[in-house]
């Protein structure tokens, strides 16, 4: 994530953003053969691949080197419950989170404006497992073990919801909730 945020700052900034090919290099050997990990020889998840696919394809205008396994484990990501996990083993366990769905959703963003196609996911089902995170108070939780929301979850939610073209249940109440949270 470091190396992104860098590079990306460097790119809103309009200075150059110096041998991309050698980091486009090296975000390659973040590849565990399925996906992108946080570091060689570590296994990949939904943050990891996130972060890399961005800088590689949206910073360095790489490519994606082994895109069959790449979009099996992305589409691997989404539970029976319709969330999307930090990897195919936590989707198997069903275990969806709003973060990992932010990190799901940003990826396939990143390649589609790169011209590939988007995972194969089923997005009413994603759709409907983010919305069902808003809470009564407005707000989103991280999850269904969740008790309370917090904005960081309402971000990720809502940011998730907004690429795919959806909105949450009750915007007006979201909206009243983050306002609520404001100081001064």
């Amino acid at each position: 994530w470091a190396t992104f945020y860098c590079t990306e700052t460097l790119k809103d900034l309009a200075a150059p953003v110096s041998d991309t090919d050698a980091t486009a290099a090296w975000l390659h050997t973040l590849f565990d053969g399925d996906a992108y990990a946080m570091c060689p020889g570590q296994t990949a998840d939904a943050w990891a691949t996130h972060y890399a696919l961005r800088t590689l394809l949206e910073v360095c205008q790489g490519e994606v080197q082994q895109r069959e396994p790449l979009y099996r484990w992305l589409e691997g990501l989404q539970c029976a419950n319709g969330g999307l996990s930090w990897s195919a083993e936590f989707a198997e366990r069903d275990v969806a989170d709003t973060r990992a769905c932010f990190y799901g959703v940003m990826a396939a963003r990143a390649l589609q404006r790169a011209g590939l196609p988007a995972p194969a996911w089923d997005r009413t089902r994603l759709i409907a497992w983010l919305q069902t995170q808003q809470l009564a108070d407005g707000g989103f939780r991280f999850s269904a073990s969740a008790e309370s929301a917090c904005l960081w979850a309402t971000y990720r939610a809502t940011a998730s919801l907004a690429e795919l073209h959806a909105l949450p249940l009750d915007a007006k109440r979201c909206s009243d909730w983050i306002v609520a949270r404001r100081s001064g």
